[in-house]
């Protein structure tokens, strides 16, 4: 890491197998792998530099790479930060549309068992004076619905101990009224079906931007003072 007049620059390398150019120009997409074969030797679903490129953009930073087959790869992460700045703590996101809403009064829950997802939407949450509770499992997730009142739940749909699934339809059994909106990076037209026969209103689908995330809650949010962007 090296403080810059610019920034913060941040070099993460390696010295594996390296990356194509052709790959090199779809890597950041959604969904996307440099080795797709089935004879490849990890498991992941493809959003994990996607994730990366948008917690990134989040921060107002660029994230890049360098690569040679056969040498490794170099991934370089530029993030304009200033030593002693604190920005605003109630300063509100502006849509595309330079659209404004007060969502701050907004109590939420968001299920995750991933920590960057949790990072992510915290830090989407918190630039609308939101500071949302965790839960890190759909048992977590009942329990807090059961002892506290929130204005909507963001529930991810594959978890251990619990998945949303499950939890969403044990909420729904006990007869809890608000609104659950699925978390998921699941592309099936079954699974998204599921996802509204347990009980859930909605669906934000991974990656998901902060607008998507603000029209979810201006659009399942109490109703006073609230209108859909």
């Amino acid at each position: 890491m090296i403080n810059s007049d610019n920034g913060l620059n941040i070099s993460v390398s390696d010295t594996g197998i390296g990356i194509s150019t052709v790959a090199q120009k779809k890597l950041f997409q959604p969904f996307t792998q440099a080795d797709r074969s089935s004879s490849r030797n990890y498991e992941g679903t493809g959003l994990g530099l996607a994730i990366c490129r948008r917690l990134v953009e989040l921060m107002g930073g660029t994230i890049s790479l360098e690569s040679e087959l056969g040498k490794g790869t170099v991934f370089h992460v530029l993030l304009p930060l200033q030593t002693s700045v604190q920005q605003a703590a109630n300063e509100q996101v502006k849509t595309d549309n330079a659209t404004e809403l007060d969502l701050s009064s907004l109590k939420v829950l968001v299920v995750d068992d991933i920590k960057m997802n949790q990072v992510i939407i915290t830090k989407m949450l918190s630039k609308l004076g939101i500071s949302p509770d965790l839960a890190v499992n759909g048992l977590e997730a009942v329990e807090h619905a059961t002892n506290q009142e929130y204005d909507i739940i963001f529930m991810d749909c594959r978890m251990p101990v619990m998945d949303g699934f499950e939890a969403t339809k044990r909420l729904r059994d006990a007869s809890y009224a608000k609104p659950i909106v699925a978390l998921t990076a699941g592309t099936t037209s079954e699974e998204r079906q599921n996802c509204y026969d347990v009980g859930m209103d909605d669906i934000l689908s991974k990656p998901y931007t902060a607008k998507d995330l603000t029209q979810t809650l201006a659009k399942w949010g109490p109703s006073w003072g609230l209108e859909a962007i």
